[in-house]
Formats: structure tokens, sequence, C-alpha cells
């Protein structure tokens, strides 16, 4: 009897070992896809980190700022209700050691030309923060108008003032 059972239903067997084929298959798909999509997450997550990272190296490899001391200056203000002067030195920040030489060069020039600027002013003007970053930024357009034109990207970047007295 077990041997006409067996006989009798010679395709029970077979269908049990397809569905496991079948199971098999689709566990395998659904690894590779699994894989995939873990493959393109930590590609769009750490890959942007890469990108970033040369971005942040170039930055590094970036030349420090070159700074170039100028005298200092005293001057007197243009101030109705009595003589008051200004004494102030202030350093250079530029963008390269390539702009030092042609400062340099052109030192007397840019000298007369902050000086003018300077006695032009009022005291008032000057003694608040907003009116020395003002003024910052006049003497920065003066000495580039007297510099010239020079290479893209380089030049005076910002001036700094190391000392500034009103009396």
């Amino acid at each position: 009897m077990t041997t006409s059972a067996t006989a009798d239903n010679p395709s029970t067997e077979a269908p049990a070992g397809g569905k496991k084929k079948k199971l098999l298959i689709i566990v395998i798909g659904l690894c590779v896809v699994l894989a995939a999509g873990g493959g393109a997450a930590w590609y769009f997550l750490h890959g942007n980190r890469h990108s970033k990272g040369k971005e942040a190296v170039k930055e590094e490899h970036k030349a420090a700022p070159v700074f170039v001391n100028l005298e200092s200056f005293t001057v007197n203000l243009q101030d109705d209700g009595g003589e008051r002067y200004l004494q102030t030195e202030i350093v250079l920040q530029v963008s390269g050691n390539e702009m030092v030489e042609p400062i340099k060069e052109q030192m007397p020039i840019l000298r007369s030309s902050i000086l003018l600027l300077l006695s032009s002013k009022v005291a008032a003007d000057i003694t608040t923060k907003a009116g020395k970053n003002k003024l910052a930024e006049q003497i920065i357009e003066e000495l580039r108008r007297k510099l010239g034109p020079v290479k893209s990207g380089k030049g005076v970047d910002s001036i700094h003032f190391a000392s500034f007295v009103i009396q």
C-alpha cells in the first residue's frame, strides 16, 4: 500500500519542490533588492560627505591671509567746537604675498589718500562702531581705487584698526 499510495500520487512531491524553488528565488531577489537599496542609501548619505570633504580640503589649502602694517596716522578732525585729532594704526589684510610689493611701492600715495580721507571726518561720525565700519569701507574703496586693477580675487580684502584714539 505504501507503494501504491506513492505511485498514485507522484505529483505531490513535485509541487512542494517547485514551491521551495520559487520561494528561494523570491528570497534571493528580495536580498538583492535590499542590498541595492542599502548601497544606494550609503552612496547618497556618505557620497555627499566625500565631495564636501574635497571642498573642505580645497578651502584648507587656501593661502593664509597676509597682513601689511601701515605706520600710525595722526590727523586733525573737522570739529567746530575745538581742536580734536585722531590717532590710529591700520593693518591691511591682503589676499596674498603678491600684493605686498605693489602696496609697498605705492605706500606714499596710499598713505596720502588715507590721510586726506581721515582728516575730512568729524569726531562724532567715527566714534560709534557703525561709523568706524563705514570709515573702514571708505578706506578700502580708496585703496582699491589707488592700487588700480588687480588680478581677480587679489587685492585689499579688509582693514583692521590696531588702535583708534580720538582726543
